[in-house]
């Protein structure tokens, strides 16, 4: 589970600047990429760079979305 400052519908986060997530991410291979943010802070596209990292998920108070599905809490 990884924080994030806004996220969009395809999978991408935008962080706090500091690439931490973005450098772990790719070691965690066999596991499931989630972030977690407040639903105000989901984006149409988020302005990200060649080397973020797209995650599995996100979790917020109004729901769960994988890329194109929602799952209402």
């Amino acid at each position: 589970i990884v924080p994030a400052f806004c996220n969009d519908y395809r999978g991408y986060r935008v962080g706090y600047g500091g690439g931490y997530y973005d450098r772990y991410l790719p070691r965690c291979t066999r596991a499931v990429k989630l972030g977690v943010a407040f639903e105000a802070q989901r984006v149409d596209v988020a302005a990200v760079d060649a080397h973020d990292e797209k995650l599995d998920g996100f979790v917020t108070e109004g729901g769960l979305y994988f890329g194109f599905d929602t799952t209402e809490l």
